[in-house]
């Protein structure tokens, strides 16, 4: 309880601060638009390249799956279900670069664990 009074405190300091603020906010941005995560399946045949903003950068597919495809049937499913088994693999590794950029920053801003922040009715929910 007293943890989420000095939490509260802390976040009525930076409201104050809207420059401060403000900044921090711009440089998660930055940071989120800068880190990119690759997800992968089938053995690397699938790459997914995901930015930490959860945007899709690229796609590439090995060679051989690529000659596949003009096949179709199963050699076209396969493929599917590598490029959605990749991205979903990059989707998760850039959830977690967000959230560490979250708490890096909030950090710098002499503000708790993240996961303290959640404990705060009204911030249930607004956090990675």
């Amino acid at each position: 309880m007293l943890d989420s009074f000095k939490i509260m405190g802390a976040l009525a300091a930076l409201m104050r601060n809207k420059d401060k603020l403000e900044e921090s906010a711009r440089r998660v941005k930055d940071a989120m638009e800068r880190t990119t995560c690759e997800g992968s399946a089938g053995g690397g045949a699938v790459r997914a390249v995901v930015r930490a903003q959860l945007k899709i950068e690229s796609i590439e597919l090995d060679p051989a799956l690529s000659a596949g495809l003009a096949e179709g049937g199963e050699s076209k499913m396969l493929a599917e279900s590598l490029i959605a088994d990749a991205v979903n693999d990059g989707l998760d590794k850039a959830k977690l670069a967000a959230r560490a950029i979250v708490e890096e920053e909030a950090r710098a801003l002499g503000l708790p664990d993240v996961n303290e922040l959640g404990s705060i009715p009204g911030l249930r929910g607004l956090l990675p």
